[in-house]
């Protein structure tokens, strides 16, 4: 019973001990509340950076002024604090233990018995000391509490632990740092605190945003950072402010130059960077920032052929180069020279302004200049957007020249020759035959045209003493010579040749597509021109095919027009490179031509066509009046509205039923039309399913019509446009079957393992006339294809808003 009550004795003792701990805690918090909110502003500022950026004299004022406001604060915790008796840790340990009629203060009571104590007040007296007992073993060490509301009515603990917080994030991993020069202010110079702006701005065409080194409040000291690299010729600018009148100096790379007053205590620098070296500001001496600056030169652009130059069978040569440079190409040209000549011919090498890489092939046609069948040499040069050139190795080969048939069309080209390789020793000699010549009427066709250029240019060269004169009959007999071979067939050559270079020049310069297709449409009416002037020179030759030499699959002049096509789709559809790509392999195609005659269409792909063109015309039309349809049931419900009395009510509604009822009979009209077109296909075959649907569709909008159901006639119309647009795509998918038959395949109707041009496909692209692939990606023309079907179906609908549909229409615009 002793060991219990000794067991008990001493666990109370210490958990009173550790009360008294608890308490006091609990009273040094609240009576240090001055003392440590004191520490904490202090820490808060420090590390925010308050003291980098006040005057020395200022930052020692700082601490002396928190220094006084702690030992203050110590002074109160010292005056407030109470340090707690016994009976004060045992009301705690009572108060946090809701311990009640409290047990540990009674806990050494004695009884008032008297003299002679009776046996009942004994045993109550030992039940209350029992039950005491048993509530004191459930007592535990109170914890003390911290609340930041304790005895701050004011809240500067709260405030104070934010600031804190604070001042750690902006601090960083600068926290040792800051909290070091915090307890060392610098009293070396009493000046204000100084602000520096100091950025690069590089120059535009590297078009690499400012980098900013500094933006902030110094206090004339300065910390090593990393070396900066910055592109040659960029602009350095550099500001101060603040301080005193003092003129700030820039020091770099061995040269001194001072800052330029701008207002007031306000300098301003500028300068540009074209070598690396060390920048610092000064002022008075002492280091406002330091930055190791690296240049990094602007590299000439890298320019190279890779392969050498190939003779089509347009006697024009292909040339396939690649360039680079670090910011940017601005212009690629090509170099011919020739040995003896002093002069240079400069061809215009399409290019992709900007870009930084770039790989493309051209096609030049020189067979017209007077160097044509000479040695020359040939270099590709290059310049960056900064006017650096860059060149290629040169290359030489033999100018490609024409082979004329014509007797007298090969007798004035060697005379050309002659004049260009040596026009002083040659002069009378070509004079002499220029002379003969013209007196052969018979073998110029009896031309007076050809005899009088004949004729000037004897003339021009037998009085002419000057370099002009003779490059002006150099150009007459090339000009006479075509004349006599083969009449148009040069002239649409060229514009064949001009039109391909504009196109591909706007595909490389980002055009607007209302400008990629004008293009497209100059380059199929040059190459239809081209096609024709080159089958009429072949007539008597009697070769009727158009063939590509690559291979011997035939090629019609439709599918070189859909191939345009898709250049003009692709480049729309924001595709660019593959339409340059499928640009540059018409190029090849048309290059390497043996003799053409345009195919014409058959009478079935005929019929076909104008069927197409029929069906376009009527869902123009049904369109229109679908439109139609909608605003005047808007109209009329509007006015039907406002009209006020049954007998105005029943005369608009009578005006708007005759309205309707006109309307009616032009829909009767589209179907009749249609009617006709399926009469047309019944004898041929069997009518596709959505003839009938449009028929049937249009009759019950002519009935809703003149039964003055304007709405219910929209829902019919819409119906009988949607079947339109669905039999258009069948026809022109029968059109296409049609056209697998043959041995030309157009495209989208190749055959077994070719593509549209007659090329094996591998890995589902198709390979150029070289054999490199093609890769031409139709999940844009995919996507397309369902824009334009979904903005169909919703221009379909009657019950969208005028607006609505007036945006609708104008999007479908776009897609045509």
């Amino acid at each position: 019973m002793e060991q219990k009550q000794d067991r008990f004795e001493t666990r109370l003792k210490r958990q009173l001990r550790l009360a008294k701990v608890s308490l006091v805690l609990e009273r040094l918090w609240v009576s240090s509340r001055l003392f440590f909110c004191t520490l904490l502003f202090f820490f808060a500022l420090s590390y925010a950076g308050l003291w980098e950026t006040v005057p020395g004299i200022l930052h020692a004022a700082g601490l002396v002024g928190f220094l006084g406001l702690a030992i203050y604060g110590y002074y109160r915790l010292w005056r407030t604090f109470i340090w707690p008796e016994e009976a004060d840790v045992r009301a705690f340990a009572e108060k946090k233990n809701n311990l009640s009629h409290r047990p540990l203060r009674s806990l050494d009571d004695r009884p008032a018995f008297g003299e002679e104590p009776n046996a009942f007040s004994q045993q109550v007296w030992h039940v209350h000391k029992r039950r005491v007992k048993d509530q004191l073993k459930k007592l535990s060490v109170p914890f003390p509490r911290f609340g930041l509301g304790e005895g701050d009515r004011y809240a500067l603990r709260s405030g104070a632990i934010l600031l804190l917080f604070v001042g750690l994030v902006m601090a960083g991993e600068n926290r040792t740092e800051r909290l070091t020069s915090a307890f060392t202010p610098d009293l070396r110079s009493s000046k204000a605190v100084l602000e520096v702006d100091v950025w690069v701005t590089p120059p535009d065409y590297t078009r690499q945003a400012p980098l900013l080194l500094v933006r902030q409040k110094v206090s004339r000291k300065s910390d090593p950072v990393a070396e900066v690299e910055v592109p040659a010729g960029s602009q350095l600018i550099a500001r101060v402010s603040g301080g005193d009148d003092e003129v700030p100096v820039l020091k770099f790379a061995g040269n001194e130059q001072a800052f330029q007053n701008v207002d007031g205590l306000d300098f301003e620098l500028q300068m540009q960077l074209n070598e690396s070296g060390n920048l610092a500001i000064e002022k008075e001496g002492e280091p406002l920032g330091h930055w190791p600056i690296r240049i990094v030169e602007d590299l000439k652009p890298v320019v190279k052929l890779l392969s050498l130059p190939e003779i089509t069978e347009r006697l024009a040569f292909r040339l396939h180069y690649s360039a680079y440079d670090d910011y940017g190409l601005d212009s690629l040209t090509g170099a011919i020279r020739r040995n003896g000549d002093d002069r240079k011919l400069d061809l215009k090498l399409p290019l992709q302004a900007g870009s930084s890489e770039f790989d493309s092939k051209s096609y030049h046609d020189l067979t017209a200049h007077p160097w044509a069948g000479f040695m020359v040499d040939l270099q590709i040069i290059a310049k960056d957007v900064a006017g650096q050139p860059g060149q290629s190795s040169p290359v030489s080969f033999v100018l490609p020249e024409r082979n004329f048939s014509h007797p007298i069309a090969r007798a004035l080209i060697e005379l050309r020759k002659k004049l260009v390789e040596n026009p002083v020793q040659n002069k009378r000699e070509v004079v002499i035959a220029l002379s003969a010549i013209s007196q052969l009427h018979d073998s110029l066709n009896n031309d007076f045209t050809t005899m009088m250029l004949l004729s000037a240019a004897r003339g021009t060269l037998a009085y002419g003493r000057d370099q002009q004169s003779v490059d002006e009959v150099i150009d007459t007999l090339w000009d006479v010579a075509l004349r006599l071979e083969n009449g148009d067939l040069s002239a649409a050559e060229i514009a064949l040749r001009d039109a391909e270079r504009a196109l591909m020049e706007a595909l490389n310069s980002d055009a607007s597509d209302a400008e990629i297709k004008r293009l497209v449409e100059e380059l199929k009416s040059a190459m239809n021109d081209f096609l024709d002037a080159l089958a009429k020179s072949q007539e008597n030759a009697g070769d009727q095919q158009m063939q590509p030499s690559a291979n011997n699959r035939q090629i019609d002049q439709q599918d070189l027009q859909n191939l345009l096509d898709r250049v003009d789709q692709f480049a729309r559809f924001g595709a660019r490179d593959a339409a340059r790509e499928l640009l540059s392999e018409l190029q090849d195609i048309l290059e390497n031509l043996r003799t053409a005659r345009a195919m014409p269409p058959s009478a079935a792909q005929q019929q076909g066509q104008q069927m197409l063109n029929q069906l376009g015309e009527m869902m123009r039309r049904q369109q229109s009046l679908l439109d139609e349809t909608f605003r005047r049931s808007q109209s009329e419900d509007r006015s039907g509205q406002q009209q006020e009395g049954q007998n105005q009510e029943g005369s608009q509604a009578g005006r708007g039923k005759s309205s309707l009822s006109d309307m009616g009979r032009r829909q009767e009209a589209l179907r009749q039309m249609l009617g006709e077109m399926m009469g047309e296909l019944g004898l041929n075959g069997e009518i596709p399913a959505p003839f009938g649907k449009a028929e049937r569709s249009m009759n019950s909008a002519r009935q809703g019509l003149e039964r003055g159901d304007g709405n219910g006639a929209m829902g019919a119309q819409g119906e009988a446009l949607e079947q339109l647009r669905q039999a258009a795509e069948g026809l022109a998918q029968q059109m296409q079957q049609q056209g697998q038959g043959g041995q030309v395949a157009g495209p989208g109707q190749q055959g077994q393992g070719t593509d549209p041009l007659g090329r094996p496909w591998r890995n589902g692209g198709s390979l150029s006339s070289d054999g490199r692939p093609v890769n031409i990606d139709g999940n844009a023309l995919s996507r397309a294809r369902a824009i334009q079907e979904e903005l169909r179906r919703r221009l379909s609908d009657p019950s969208r808003d005028s607006l609505e549909l007036e945006y609708l229409k104008r999007l479908i615009e776009r897609f045509r």
